[in-house]
């Protein structure tokens, strides 16, 4: 399938980005396989009881920052995304349903073999739970 997306002749920008993306994982396979996972951190700092950042890896989705403020009490809590890095376009399990751009095809321009599992969102909040509990 990568072969045949890699040759496809089409000139809209939708084949284009999947062309582009097909011979970049075929480079990669010529390495070996393509990983399952991608590293993503997740940084806290607590100022104090009442102030808190969350640092994320990703264009994250608005969702999964007000499900970390909802789920932690401090007074100000601030979930700035893009930080240490970019691995791709982070969803919330609320809009796999939708398919769509975010779920579906936001990976290919970050050259990431594919998309993110619905379970992201679960995995990032409780990795924020137990920096934040420590």
């Amino acid at each position: 399938a990568l072969e045949r997306m890699a040759q496809a002749e089409g000139t809209d920008f939708a084949s284009r980005v999947d062309r582009e993306w097909s011979r970049r994982m075929l480079q990669r396979l010529e390495a070996g396989p393509l990983p399952r996972a991608v590293p993503f951190t997740v940084q806290t700092l607590s100022l104090d009881r009442q102030h808190a950042l969350v640092f994320l890896a990703g264009e994250v989705v608005t969702e999964i920052g007000l499900a970390i403020k909802q789920a932690h009490p401090y007074h100000v809590l601030s979930t700035p995304a893009y930080s240490n890095g970019i691995v791709g376009y982070v969803p919330s399990r609320s809009i796999y349903p939708q398919g769509g751009y975010e779920v579906r095809g936001a990976y290919k321009f970050y050259l990431q073999p594919g998309a993110f599992t619905s379970e992201v969102e679960e995995v990032i909040l409780a990795e924020v739970a137990r920096q934040l509990a420590g």
